[in-house]
Formats: C-alpha cells, structure tokens, sequence
C-alpha cells in the first residue's frame, strides 16, 4: 500500500455532502509519496482520512478550500483495504461511538448529580443560616428570661411599701 495511486476511484461524495473525514496530522515525510501535489488552486493539498463503511481509515489529498471553496481536486494515498481490514476498521468505528455516546451520556449523569448537590448545598446553607437566626433568637429569649428571673428574684426580697402593704411578691 505504497506509492501515490493516482485520482479516487470512485470520488468520495460531493463536499456539500455530509462526508465524514478527519484531518491527518502527520509530517510530510511520514507519508509514502515522492511528492506532494499541489490543488487545482495552486494551494498544497491536505490529507484527510475517509472514515465511511467501504473506504474507511484510507488517507487522501484534498483541496484545501474542500468547506468554501472546493476544486474537487482528490487523489487516494492509501491503496484500497481488504474486505476484513476494513470490516475491523467499521468495528472499530462502532465500538468509537458507543464509548462516546456512554461517555456523553455519563457526563450528563455527572452534571445532573453536580446540580443536584448544588442544589442540596444551598439548601443545606439555608437550612445553617436558619439554625443560627433560630439559635440566637433562642439565646436572646433565654438572656430576656435570665434578666425576668433576676427581677423577681429582688421584688421578692423588696421591704414592704410605705403603706403597709406587701409587694406583689410578697
């Protein structure tokens, strides 16, 4: 599978298409061609890598306008893969995107129990901030009572009235 195998045979779908690709970001040198072609743009072409059912894991040059302004200019890099490469390859594709979609679904999980704690931590906040208007309001009631039974304690002991008469306490 070496060597520049010339234009795509068959094309990969029409860029306006949805064509999932990937970019490949290896050095020049890490690819087994003599050259490296230039678009009809003029501009050095791009790999990208074919990553649908038949042709997936194939590398191939591309324009490199392909979203806004494409030339249609694409060659394979990558001869074409035997039927059981690329069977394991959409295995592997598959296996990719249910990790993914679990991925997705537990980091969903993840935000909803964050929300939930927060949730349960501001509550939990209100809750604190109520005991402690409460605890002093107990304590403010308490030093009132204190105050109250000192004061009938010293009418209790108060000499009687000029007039003879007992005070209330007494």
């Amino acid at each position: 599978m070496s060597g520049f195998n010339g234009p795509l045979n068959p094309p990969p779908p029409h860029p306006h298409l949805d064509v999932k690709t990937r970019s490949f970001y290896g050095r020049h040198n890490d690819l087994p061609c003599e050259f490296w072609p230039s678009c009809h743009h003029g501009e050095e072409a791009v790999v990208q890598v074919y990553e649908l059912y038949g042709d997936a894991g194939r590398r191939f040059f591309r324009c490199p306008r392909f979203q806004y302004e494409d030339c249609s200019f694409t060659y394979w890099i990558d001869g074409p893969l035997e039927q059981h490469l690329q069977e394991y390859i959409r295995h592997l594709y598959v296996t990719v995107e249910k990790l993914e979609q679990e991925n997705m679904e537990k980091h969903n999980s993840i935000n909803m129990l964050l929300q939930d704690s927060m949730e349960k931590d501001e509550e939990l906040n209100n809750l604190a901030q109520e005991k402690m208007q409460m605890t002093d309001r107990i304590n403010e009631l308490e030093e009132r009572l204190r105050q109250e039974q000192m004061r009938n304690v010293n009418r209790r002991f108060m000499p009687p009235t000029v007039s003879g008469r007992r005070n209330y306490y007494g």
